[in-house]
């Protein structure tokens, strides 16, 4: 087995953004803590979001407990929405079902301006782009690197959305162009993402590397046909580390 590190032939890693870099649920949340604030600055500037964003958490703590009994699995954010009509039901703030349906839209909405990255996300960035260029492969064009705090560490000509490529994950289209444009062959270069499916088939597609990165440390039941000549990582910062460099 060869003991060089897994990234030493690698001159740039792309990175997924929504479930890789930023933590959509902490995002959700914001978005509803923020939400909450513009309705009730109305009635009472002192009221806070602790008590809506305790009973959306406990909603969703059950809520995932049932279907893991079940066997059965809601996309995740049918399910935040689910848990987010619950706790507004559960709670005491005066909205009539108009007012809370308006609610529930606002804090869907708004989410993006909110988003919010995993904790190791930027100090991670930072170290890897002394190192490697990176550059961003997303089905998702809804943010800036400004925004997320990266512009530090990104070029923003190494963002490659769905929009710009005229092509989505999982198809190998738009990892060709993101080659393409980088001027770079695809073993030179690695997909990061939290998707098998978007990330890792559709990197493999156009012959690149991939890595998973599977935050749930639960292991999942295989599926037949899966490709697992893949590492996976639990979180970001793994790859400042042995055996990545």
């Amino acid at each position: 087995m060869s003991s060089k590190p897994l990234l030493s032939h690698k001159k740039m890693l792309f990175f997924d953004v929504v479930g890789t870099l930023v933590d959509p649920e902490a995002s959700f949340q914001k978005s509803m803590e923020e939400t909450f604030h513009d309705y009730t600055a109305r009635w009472d500037p002192d009221l806070k979001a602790a008590s809506l964003l305790k009973l959306y958490q406990d909603q969703m703590q059950q809520f995932m407990l049932q279907q893991r009994r079940k066997g059965s699995a809601l996309p995740i954010y049918q399910l935040r929405m689910h848990c987010l009509r619950v706790a507004l039901h559960k709670s005491k703030l005066p909205l009539d079902d108009s007012a809370k349906q308006h609610f529930i839209q606002q804090v869907w909405k708004e989410q993006r301006r909110w988003f919010t990255l995993y904790p190791e996300v930027h100090s991670t960035l930072q170290r890897l782009s002394k190192h490697y260029t990176l550059g961003i492969i997303s089905n998702s064009h809804r943010f800036t690197l400004k925004q997320l705090g990266l512009d530090s560490c990104i070029d923003s000509k190494h963002v490659y959305t769905a929009k710009i490529a005229g092509s989505k994950k999982p198809n190998k289209l738009i990892f060709e162009y993101a080659l393409k444009s980088a001027g770079l062959n695809p073993k030179q270069t690695v997909m990061i993402g939290d998707s098998k499916k978007n990330d890792v088939l559709g990197a493999h597609r156009a012959g690149m590397d991939a890595i998973w990165i599977h935050r749930n440390k639960k292991k999942k039941r295989a599926k037949p046909g899966d490709r697992e000549h893949f590492v996976t990582i639990h979180t970001l910062d793994a790859l400042t580390k042995k055996p990545f460099i």
